[in-house]
């Protein structure tokens, strides 16, 4: 049936009530007439009165302390780093950047004396190779297969090797840079 049928048909107009929500958080009910049978939204008998008139109270959020911004940036950080190191073929970075964080819990500075080191030593390459001392990988094992299982290929094989050597070894990746810097080995 068209709209124009239902129009001739209409023998006596309907209330329909439309929402509206105006501003200041106030919400009010306004009713109109329309013609019996159109398409409408909502429907009420014409012999009842639709109006009604609601206020609601806004909701008033506090703005956040530089101590509450920072904790918040924090936390999305992490979250990022945690999505970022669980990805299938996450880049090498990404996955050492996320166990710097959440599983040694050592700081941002920590992180970047790591960057460091490992571009020095390998470029985050993981098939870096060392043809003279037969040094291999991201952190340079030497022998490369005492890094266990997957040793060749695996990025987050050899940066858990790398950084398990860095703590058991110098305690943090900034020691373990100092001592490359000064004696040209870690």
């Amino acid at each position: 049936m068209s709209y124009a049928s239902l129009r001739r048909r209409a023998a006596a107009p309907v209330l329909v009530a439309m929402l509206t929500v105006v501003p200041l958080g106030v919400t009010a009910t306004v009713a109109t007439a329309a013609p019996a049978g159109a398409p409408t939204a909502v429907s009420a008998p014409a012999t009842k009165s639709v109006a009604a008139t609601k206020t609601v109270a806004p909701v008033k959020k506090k703005p956040l302390t530089k101590k509450q911004k920072r904790a918040l940036a924090k936390k999305k950080h992490k979250l990022a780093l945690k999505k970022a190191a669980a990805k299938k073929n996450a880049k090498p970075k990404a996955i050492a950047h996320a166990l710097v964080e959440r599983k040694y819990k050592w700081s941002h500075r920590q992180w970047t004396c790591l960057k460091k080191l490992w571009t020095r030593e390998s470029g985050w390459r993981v098939k870096a190779d060392n043809p003279t001392s037969s040094a291999y990988g991201i952190p340079q094992a030497l022998p490369g297969h005492k890094m266990g299982k997957g040793w060749r290929h695996s990025a987050r094989t050899q940066i858990k090797w790398g950084l398990r050597y860095i703590d058991g070894r110098y305690n943090t990746p900034c020691a373990a840079d100092r001592h490359q810097r000064n004696h040209n080995w870690y």
